[in-house]
C-alpha cells in the first residue's frame, strides 16, 4: 500500500500528501487551474485529473504535469464540467460530464 493520498476541494485544489519517515511531504497545483475531480492509475504511480471543458491532466504523485489531453471536438457543445473520471488502463478513461 503506497503512503501517498491525494485530495481534490471543492474550490479547484489538488493536493498530495506523502508520509515520509522524516514527515509529510505536501504538493498541490495552482488552484486557478480549478480541478474538478481525480483518480489514481491502476498501478498507483500517476494521478489523472479532470477540468472544466473536458481537459485531462496526467501527473506524478509530485504532482508534476505529465502530460495533457484535450476534449475531442464535438463531443460536448457548450459549457460543461467534468465531474467524475476512472482511470480503467494505460491509455483508456471513463468520464462523465454534467
Amino acid at each position: 500500500m503506497s503512503p501517498v493520498l491525494a485530495i481534490c476541494t471543492d474550490s479547484g485544489g489538488l493536493h498530495t500528501y506523502t508520509l515520509k519517515d522524516a514527515g509529510i511531504e505536501f504538493h498541490s497545483i495552482d488552484q486557478n487551474l480549478k480541478a474538478k475531480c481525480c483518480c489514481w492509475s491502476p498501478k498507483g504511480k500517476q494521478i489523472v485529473a479532470g477540468f472544466g471543458n473536458g481537459k485531462l491532466m496526467q501527473f506524478t504523485p509530485e504532482l508534476k504535469a505529465a502530460k495533457t489531453i484535450d476534449c475531442p471536438t464535438g463531443v460536448v457543445q457548450g459549457s460543461f464540467d467534468t465531474i467524475a473520471i476512472q482511470w480503467l488502463s494505460t491509455f483508456q478513461f471513463a468520464v462523465a460530464f454534467l
